[in-house]
């Protein structure tokens, strides 16, 4: 197992120069994306795509509580969040845009 923990490594950080030599030759902005941080991901697929034993399928259980649970710290921070705007813009605050 230990080989393989190299090996990844070793092909993500080929994959990183690769990568990154890319950004360069197509003048993208390393301000506005960053092409070898994909390098991980790519790396990661290609040991599970050469390596059978790596795959463990995924088991999906749902349950109800852990759903709403769910749904609910996704929904109460964006209700938090209009409740807030419109509380301030009932009362005549203005929004900051920092930029």
């Amino acid at each position: 197992m230990i080989w393989k923990i190299g090996l990844f490594a070793l092909v993500t950080l080929i994959i990183t120069g690769l990568l990154a030599g890319l950004q360069q030759k197509i003048n993208l902005d390393f301000e506005k994306i960053v092409l070898p941080q994909l390098a991980p991901a790519i790396g990661c697929f290609l040991m599970i795509l050469f390596f059978k034993q790596l795959r463990t399928p995924i088991e999906l259980n749902l349950n109800k509580f852990i759903a709403f649970k769910s749904l609910l710290a996704l929904i109460l921070p964006i209700g938090l969040i209009a409740i807030s705007f419109f509380i301030g813009k009932t009362i005549g605050l203005k929004p900051k845009v920092h930029m």
